[in-house]
């Protein structure tokens, strides 16, 4: 017997067995009488054979909402415990509209015991069979879609089947909702279903005063670090770490968006959930690789320890999950590595293989990253060696590593944690920073080797929001890069919105030297609107008439041979009326250091009951001898890029007021050149 908590149950106790030319057949109704059974009875269905829907073994229950029934009525066939057989069939209707016919299903999925059938209202020919196509039997319903629009304008009716061969648990169906012409999708099942459920029920909640324009951001919930950024068949995929449920990280899922230009952005709901044995922890970060035409995201599984596994997917919208996970198990790890901090692959082909770099941590202090590699991208995996180990992470992991090429040399980028602050040298101002390295991946040992000796990782922007970057090749080979625009440990106002997190700007990296530029992808240049040429102004401080911070971009240059040694000179973004409120940017000639200062920015957010609205540095030697800032504003972010992109800054701000000033300002009369001003619209 079945049920959790549900129902109300009504037998019938003076049902009429039927021949399939049933009186009713020849009323020919054009319409579908009681499908959503809100009669509480099987008006309009007639029993045909067996015992199934026969007195005490057919219910109608009271939904209950675990269920996703809708209305307060549906079928169920819970039957007794030696097992029943029967067959139902519904009144005739008409095949109108699109032809499509949708229905609520859950309950058992054998596909050789239960299922219904779409017959011919002349002739009792079966025309469609089809099942409940649920991957794990449960009583909760979701929404099937079946097409029989080569009927359109024909009679017919459906049959329902239980032959209740094995006896097991769920040798019942669970029916409600037979919609006619249904102009609706297919809900995907079980979590993954739930999950997508609740995002469609729910984004209408988000309040979008705070969200970003031109920056992608979650429906509903909580985002972290970007996942699968891929470039396949014409658009750019991204996939990220999304939990709908609250705006606070939990049980993590994969979110996922397409985009033509990387500016606007078409959601599209969960693409992966916990719903397997191996991954039911969370489906950690991971990367994406076209193969065949097909897409296979790999992806950190995690239970009692952290896993890979994979789903692939012909369309890079629907994914199923490789049954022979998990590919990539804890006994591929080196003795030295915890099990439990095995996670964040990056996948790429080399030479008729398939390379894997995976973030590690030391079963004492310290963190690496290790390579494996397969003939197959399936597997089977082997371990080929330490890509990098370093104990300076003061017990942390190197997290969501991933590799690339510009020219000759290999970008190898990771996120270290907890590196100690090393203000000296001008690095690692956060506790979690995304560094790169330049050099080549030696296949053979696993080894990435440094361009140059004596290189060091490098920090990939000095600004207070920035962690988890991936990178992906374009149509026309430009090397783009994007990271999630938030940071660990903190409390966001945005919360209070329903939503949490989002993603840079992308970026397009170039390579001088040995050192990566930054610029702000291309294609933002197709939104920009109101362009404003200031020319030269010389002032202690000037609002920009006609200029404001909530979705634009600024850009300026500042001569520093004629600045004061102790001159502080640069522009506040966000400024209230008053003026007390504001995101400062300033060069200190005195330390030759940019400064992102948010101490004044509004809305204060915390990490571990501390403030963290403070200060960034970023050391700069001036080029041609000038300051060259350009800076992107979207509701909350700011993105600086120094010196033609030689360096950036990136942070939030939560302004209170409406009123968004951009003035520009010095401690002694500065000249600002080249001042450009533009606003950034998106539909």
């Amino acid at each position: 017997m079945k049920l959790k908590n549900l129902f109300s149950i009504l037998s019938l106790t003076s049902l009429i067995l039927t021949s399939c030319q049933s009186e009713t057949a020849k009323t020919k109704n054009s319409t579908l009488i009681n499908g959503d059974f809100e009669t509480v009875s099987l008006n309009g269905w007639t029993v045909l054979d067996g015992n199934a829907y026969k007195d005490g073994d057919f219910n109608i229950g009271i939904a209950s909402g675990d269920f996703y029934a809708q209305g307060n009525a549906y079928l169920t066939t819970s039957v007794s415990a030696t097992g029943s057989s029967g067959t139902l069939r519904s009144s005739d209707f008409k095949v109108t509209g699109n032809g499509k016919i949708g229905y609520l299903i859950g309950g058992g999925n054998n596909t050789e015991e239960h299922y219904l059938e779409l017959c011919s209202s002349d002739t009792d020919q079966v025309l469609m069979t089809f099942y409940n196509t649920k991957p794990l039997q449960s009583d909760e319903m979701f929404r099937q879609v079946v097409d029989a629009s080569k009927y359109i304008d024909q009679y017919c009716y459906i049959k329902i089947v239980e032959k209740n061969i094995d006896k097991d648990s769920y040798n019942y169906f669970n029916l409600d909702d037979f919609i006619i012409g249904f102009e609706g999708e297919a809900e995907t099942p079980g979590l993954l279903g739930k999950a997508n459920r609740y995002i469609k029920d729910n984004k209408v909640s988000v309040d979008k005063s705070l969200a970003p324009s031109y920056h992608l951001y979650p429906p509903v919930g909580w985002m972290n670090d970007p996942n699968g950024f891929i470039y396949y068949k014409g658009e750019y995929h991204v996939f990220y770490q999304f939990y709908p449920y609250s705006t606070a990280w939990g049980t993590m899922h994969w979110g996922h968006a397409t985009s033509k230009d990387l500016i606007t952005w078409e959601d599209h709901g969960a693409a992966l959930a916990p719903d397997e044995s191996y991954d039911k922890g969370g489906v950690f970060s991971g990367g994406a690789i076209e193969v065949n035409d097909d897409l296979y995201l790999l992806y950190t599984a995690v239970t009692d320890a952290q896993r890979q596994a994979i789903a692939y997917s012909s369309d890079g919208i629907n994914f199923e999950k490789y049954s022979n996970n998990p590919v990539m198990d804890t006994d591929l790890l080196p003795s030295t590595n915890r099990t439990g901090d095995f996670r964040d692959p990056t996948i790429f082909s080399r030479n008729g293989y398939y390379y894997v770099i995976c973030g590690g941590k030391y079963n004492s202090k310290g963190g690496n990253l290790m390579l494996f590699k397969s003939k197959y991208v399936l597997g089977p995996y082997s371990y080929v060696g330490e890509v990098q180990g370093s104990d300076i992470t003061d017990g942390g992991i190197f997290e969501c590593p991933d590799i690339d090429t510009l020219g000759d040399k290999d970008i190898l980028i990771s996120s270290p944690q907890t590196v100690p602050t090393d203000l000296i040298n001008d690095k690692f101002q956060n506790v979690h920073s995304v560094c790169y390295e330049v050099g080549n991946l030696n296949t053979s040992s696993g080894k990435f080797e440094y361009a140059t000796d004596g290189m060091q990782m490098e920090e990939f922007d000095k600004g207070f929001d920035f962690y988890a970057a991936q990178m992906t090749k374009a149509s026309d080979g430009r090397l783009i890069m994007l990271a999630w625009m938030s940071m660990w440990d903190r409390n966001y106002p945005s919360s209070a919105n329903n939503y949490t997190g989002s993603v840079t700007l992308p970026r397009e990296l170039s390579l001088v030297g040995n050192h990566i530029y930054q610029k702000p992808i291309t294609e933002i240049k197709n939104y920009y609107k109101n362009h404003k040429d200031y020319g030269t102004i010389t002032t202690s401080e000037q609002i920009l008439e006609g200029a404001n911070s909530k979705t634009s971009r600024i850009s300026f240059e500042i001569g520093v041979d004629s600045l004061d040694t102790t001159s502080k000179s640069g522009v506040k973004l966000f400024v209230n009326d008053e003026g007390t409120e504001y995101v400062g940017i300033y060069y200190n000639k005195e330390t030759s250091e940019v400064v992102f200062d948010r101490s004044y920015s509004g809305t204060p957010f915390s990490a571990n009951g501390k403030e963290v609205i403070g200060q960034r540095y970023c050391k700069v030697n001036p080029a041609d001898g000038k300051i060259k800032l350009e800076i992107f504003m979207d509701r909350t972010s700011v993105e600086c890029f120094i010196n033609d992109g030689y360096y950036t800054m990136t942070g939030l701000a939560y302004p209170t007021s409406f009123t968004s000033n951009i003035s520009l300002y010095g401690t002694v009369n500065t000249t600002f050149e080249n001042v450009e001003y533009d606003e950034i619209e998106v539909n």
